[in-house]
């Protein structure tokens, strides 16, 4: 594992980690509420968001399919008379 996605890892570990705290420190917290936001969040993303950006990916593979590798951004060519 490299050392940028341990850093985000933990990072993340310790985000969670704070919010469970104040949840369980907080008295007016309703867990009925926090599961059904959840679960709307699980909807939203399964079913909605994930769908969309799937497509758009495959549009655009799709789209640059017919490219040649030296035709696509971000590559270095060596190009006749270049030296």
């Amino acid at each position: 594992m490299s050392r940028t996605r341990t850093v985000l890892a933990l990072t993340g570990i310790l985000i969670i980690g704070y919010a469970v705290t104040g949840a369980l420190d907080d008295p007016d917290l309703a867990p009925a509420g926090v599961l059904t936001f959840l679960a709307g969040v699980l909807i939203v993303h399964d079913f909605l968001w994930m769908p969309v950006l799937l497509a758009v990916g495959a549009a655009i593979a799709r789209l640059t399919r017919g490219r040649k590798d030296s035709e696509r951004p971000g590559e270095d060519v060596d190009r006749p008379g270049d030296g």
